[in-house]
């Protein structure tokens, strides 16, 4: 769960820093194409990884750690055309990291709780992208670097977490 709210926050900082970021550089219309550019590159990682088979839970950290890789280099905030292109590349780590979630879950959830397992994902998400997009605002407001540092750092804290789930075996029924 902290992992799934981690990486919910990770994802709830970015529309508030790029909007920052569309401002500081004079052109507020810049927000929707930034947001577009990872939408697209999200779409693409859920098509890609469509056509891998689910996994082991090993992948779960694997996915973890690459969805966490393509924030790295938001806090560089480069020119627009540059940023439009790692907003791309911030996209793709998220649907298969998600689906892995999801299946591992279903895992670890006990006979006959598994709707229950992915609401509280869901849950979990939600609260985190309401967390992330909170802290981002202040966080904009000193820098938009600073702002940017924030889905890296969440990310990163996702990772260790979902490290940790990985290795959990499932506790047996009436154990």
């Amino acid at each position: 769960m902290l992992g799934v709210a981690c990486t919910g926050a990770a994802v709830g900082s970015i529309p508030v820093v790029p909007t920052g970021y569309a401002e500081a550089a004079g052109n507020r219309g810049l927000i929707g194409w930034l947001l577009a550019c990872q939408a697209a590159g999200a779409l693409i990682g859920g098509l890609l990884y469509a056509r891998a088979g689910p996994g082991r839970p090993s992948r779960l950290p694997l996915l973890a750690a690459c969805f966490a890789l393509g924030y790295v280099p938001l806090p560089l905030a480069p020119a627009p055309a540059w940023m439009t292109l790692l907003q791309a590349v911030s996209g793709p780590g998220l649907p298969p990291l998600l689906t892995a979630c999801f299946l591992a879950a279903d895992r670890l959830a006990p006979p006959g709780t598994a709707v229950e397992a992915f609401a509280w994902i869901f849950t979990a998400f939600t609260v985190g992208s309401a967390t992330g997009a909170a802290l981002a605002g202040p966080l904009t407001d000193v820098s938009v670097r600073t702002g940017f540092a924030f889905a890296p750092l969440a990310a990163l804290l996702a990772v260790a977490a979902m490290a940790a789930v990985a290795t959990t075996r499932p506790t047996p029924p009436n154990s």
